[in-house]
């Protein structure tokens, strides 16, 4: 076991002692309502309760899919006593034996939510907790994944709390006078009469109600909403304020377009003219580029590439996977031949030496270039940015590299900074062929549906069909208590293989590259008409005759994937059908929200803004997080997307 004292440090490095009062709860576990009598008529169903309990007998352990489950019947110690059952899932049998080895009359406490039916009583969700939380409100914190765990976080929080609160309070209150003009601006703004911000952050850890509890985290999310709102103007104040580097000129534009084969449409040739400007007079560039699947993103930063290149730069096109770095290269060369000698495909399987790579002017590949010596960059373009993490896309740059970030759909961290000036921010609207892609859900019932709709696609249209699946093969989920596992790629394969022998198939990163890139083949050929996959083919795959996917148990991805997926139909022009299935009942609001986004538009940089508000902005200045709870004055705040434009607007 870890040293205490190296634990300690080893916590701070993540949440600094100072800044532990600052690190808001995820939220609260009431443990004030204590049962001793298991009478359920004067109980709530639904409700959560702390029962103190005695076993009524040994418990009993089943096991389902291979895993184990135990359930517990319980008794109060009523003269005539009243029972209650509840389940634990995994391996508890030092849990069993420490129960059994209770003193008599010894309680113990399970904590859960009573459901009642006709069979009877029963508790829900339940676990068994230590005799010194009966009674009392705990905060639950979120760890450091990998890294620290919560129990751990909460214990740091506790140690530190007292003696960093003046520091804490003081800090907040110096980035608030930034702010509101009088205290009591800022009162009236929360809506605190009298607590101190120290009582607040004392009541946000160490509440004795519910109600004290929520009202204070209230607060100090609103005072959250004030802090990113305030990182993004100061953001946006410096991005006003371009940086100068050596201008680089390059060849003209009509040299650098003489061989590519279509005619750039307006808006496409106006953000390659803009960008040009930028690189030729020397302002350090710093660009996010947006647009949807087939709007031609990858010629508006191609051409800047080049123009780079051809002026003595040099370039790196990041990108996320082999398929899409092998494809962006091919087009590259098609269009700049003159660049060719001078343009290098590095992947995990190059073999270039360390001199070969730095001679080069341009290069283009994945992240195995971030492992390489590849020399000073000029320019770099990370294509499918939300794949790459902050690190990754700025780990081949320098104080003097322009830097040009490409998506459909940004990460929300991005989404914010673009949609308030934070930073430069290019957006396609227009697609060169037009499509029509009809989105919809299907309920758990609608399974045949889906097949028919298939195998009308394909032997009634003449067209393909394909089919994501969240994961490669059959295994147990990683929720235990699941009751419906998810439809592996193997097991769907098995299915539409059956209806349609020998026109099936099958692609999942358990295969190798080699046999993935024969299936892809076999579908281009037409040899193939359904497709079933991972999330492999979620960019960078082109299937001319696709005009149908289904994505099953589509509650299992994010908006940015299924809009990526959907992507995928009809890149050159009619109508596609788009199906969310959904293979269990699916209960969650948030869930059947971010899934009814996708049915109400096909605009990438709509369903960016969408995915913002549902996930949040994270770490708006280091970029730590790109989604998630705000990290920034206030740690885990979960900021008001809403209140945060409202108050970017007042403020600026």
């Amino acid at each position: 076991m870890m040293p205490k004292q190296a634990t300690n440090k080893r916590i701070s490095q993540y949440v600094k002692p100072d800044e532990a009062p600052l690190y808001l709860p995820l939220g609260y576990i009431d443990n004030s309502r204590l049962i001793t009598n298991f009478d359920v008529r004067g109980l709530v169903d639904g409700q959560r309760y702390v029962f103190q309990a005695f076993l009524a007998k040994p418990p009993t352990t089943k096991f389902k899919q291979g895993q184990p489950f135990t359930t517990f019947t319980i008794i109060d110690g009523a003269q005539y006593p009243s029972m209650l059952q509840f389940t634990l899932f995994g391996d508890v049998r030092p849990l069993v034996e420490e129960l059994i080895a209770l003193p008599v009359n010894t309680p113990f406490f399970v904590a859960g939510d009573l459901s009642l039916n006709q069979i009877g009583a029963y508790i829900n969700n339940a676990q068994i907790i230590k005799p010194e939380s009966v009674g009392t409100i705990e905060a639950v914190y979120p760890g450091i994944p990998s890294k620290v765990k919560p129990e751990n976080i909460k214990l740091h929080i506790q140690k530190n709390l007292s003696a960093f609160l003046p520091v804490a309070a003081g800090k907040v209150r110096s980035s608030l006078a930034k702010v509101f003009a009088s205290n009591a601006d800022l009162r009236k703004y929360l809506g605190v009469k009298t607590k101190t911000l120290e009582q607040l952050l004392v009541s946000v850890h160490l509440p004795q109600t519910m109600d004290e509890a929520e009202d204070a985290m209230r607060v100090m999310q609103r005072i959250g909403a004030v802090s990113a709102a305030s990182d993004l103007i100061e953001l946006a104040r410096q991005a006003s304020a371009p940086k100068t580097v050596a201008p680089i000129t390059g060849a003209e534009l009509a040299d650098l377009v003489r061989h590519i084969p279509f005619r750039l449409t307006d808006e496409q040739e106006g953000i390659v003219e803009r960008t040009i400007r930028s690189i030729r007079c020397g302002e350090l560039l710093d660009m996010v580029l947006i647009g949807d699947v087939g709007t031609g993103k990858t010629v508006c930063y191609a051409i800047p590439a080049s123009y780079v290149a051809t002026g003595g730069g040099r370039v790196a096109i990041l990108l996320p996977n082999t398929n899409l770095a092998t494809q962006i290269y091919t087009e590259f060369c098609s269009y700049f031949p003159a660049l060719n000698d001078r343009t290098l495909l590095v992947t995990g399987e190059s073999d270039a030496s360390n001199e070969t790579l730095q001679a080069a002017s341009v290069l283009i590949g994945t992240t195995a270039m971030l492992f390489r010596e590849v020399g000073l960059i000029n320019l770099c373009v990370v294509d499918e940015q939300q794949k790459m993490s902050s690190l990754q896309r700025t780990q081949l740059c320098h104080q003097h590299t322009h830097q040009i970030s490409v998506s459909a759909t940004p990460i929300p961290r991005t989404t914010a900074l673009a949609t308030y000036g934070a930073v430069r921010t290019e957006i396609i609207r227009h697609c060169h062929a037009v499509k029509t892609v009809h989105t919809r859900i299907l309920e758990p019932d609608q399974f045949q549906t889906l097949i028919n709709e298939v195998l009308w696609t394909v032997q009634s249209e003449g067209k393909q069909a394909l089919i994501v699946c969240a994961r490669k093969e059959d295994s147990q989920s990683d929720d235990d208590q699941a009751q419906v596992q998810p439809i592996s790629a193997e097991e769907a394969f098995e299915i539409f293989n059956q209806l349609m022998p020998g026109r099936v198939a099958l692609s999942h990163g358990g295969l190798s590259q080699e046999q993935n890139q024969v299936a892809l083949n076999a579908m281009r050929q037409g040899e193939m008409r359904i497709l079933v996959a991972t999330t492999v083919v979620e960019i960078g795959v082109t299937l001319p005759d696709l005009t149908y996917a289904a994505v099953l148990d589509a509650e299992r991805f994010g908006l940015n994937q299924l809009h990526q997926l959907r992507g995928r139909l009809v890149r050159k022009g009619g109508t596609g059908f788009f199906t969310m299935y959904l293979q269990r009942k699916v209960d969650n609001p948030h869930t059947r929200e971010r899934l009814f986004t996708l049915t109400q538009s096909m605009d990438g940089h709509y369903i960016a803004k969408q995915d913002l508000l549902l996930r949040g902005v994270g770490d708006l200045r280091q970029g730590s997080t790109q989604h998630g709870r705000y990290q920034g004055l206030i740690l885990n705040a979960q900021v008001d997307i809403e209140l945060m434009e409202k108050l970017v607007v007042e403020l600026a």
